[in-house]
């Protein structure tokens, strides 16, 4: 039986990642169910004194581009999050990495001046707090909510039926929430991809048939673990 992929990040994140996994596999079945949509706020904080940004999220890049934020240098957690950000005509400096190696690398540049976290109303990781207690200068504001969203109906009904599903997964909280609205109705054997050992934790709820961590929690590893889990799904329902 063909696997169905299940993608629950928002609509746009989703897309991408859609048409990534159709140029590399022969027409997959795929299902896009976000469980999170993305809100902005209304207006950016008072950035008076802020010499530099700091985001963790290609969200937080596009709420402070929707949102006219000022063009200043930036760190950000990834790379995918820092080609945004010069897509905006921004210095940015990656961290290739997750939250604590944006913090390692920002507490061993030592960069002077006020820097201001950009990000959603759900953060995982104390960033600020850590590089205060460098000596470090940081401040932090909400830019986005990430409001809970129902699984769509075909996704439930994939969830509910014997077929596979392969289930990239990207944050604990999409996670989280994906355990909650599949309660009492999986029947699928899932064959997760997790981002990181967190997400990892937070699906185990679900009691997934096979469940591998990304290599790097980017986009790209991503990518290569979801494909890999197609791959075992298909295996495993051919034998």
């Amino acid at each position: 039986m063909t696997p169905a992929i299940l993608l629950t990040r928002p609509e746009g994140d989703s897309a991408e990642v859609a048409a990534a996994l159709r140029a590399r596999l022969d027409a997959p079945r795929i299902e896009i169910a976000p469980v999170l949509r993305i809100a902005f706020a209304d207006a950016m904080p008072p950035m008076e004194g802020v010499g530099g940004l700091i985001f963790t999220s290609r969200n937080g890049v596009r709420a402070w581009q929707a949102l006219g934020g000022p063009v200043l240098p930036c760190y950000c957690v990834g790379e995918a999050t820092a080609d945004l950000a010069r897509a905006e005509g921004v210095q940015a400096v990656s961290a290739a990495g997750n939250v604590s190696d944006l913090a390692d690398r920002i507490v061993t540049d030592r960069p002077g001046g006020h820097w201001m976290h950009l990000h959603g109303a759900h953060v995982r990781g104390a960033l600020v707090n850590r590089l205060r207690a460098a000596g470090l200068t940081a401040s932090s504001a909400v830019l986005y909510r990430q409001d809970e969203v129902a699984l769509t109906a075909e996704a439930r009904r994939l969830l509910a039926a014997p077929g596979p599903v392969v289930l990239p997964v990207y944050s604990p909280r999409s996670a989280a929430l994906i355990v909650a609205q599949a309660a009492g109705i999986l029947r699928a054997p899932v064959f997760a991809a997790a981002i990181s050992p967190h997400v990892q934790t937070a699906l185990s709820p679900l009691r997934w048939t096979k469940c591998a961590i990304a290599g790097r929690p980017d986009a790209d590893a991503m990518l290569e673990t979801t494909i890999d889990q197609y791959h075992a799904a298909l295996d495993g329902s051919a034998g």
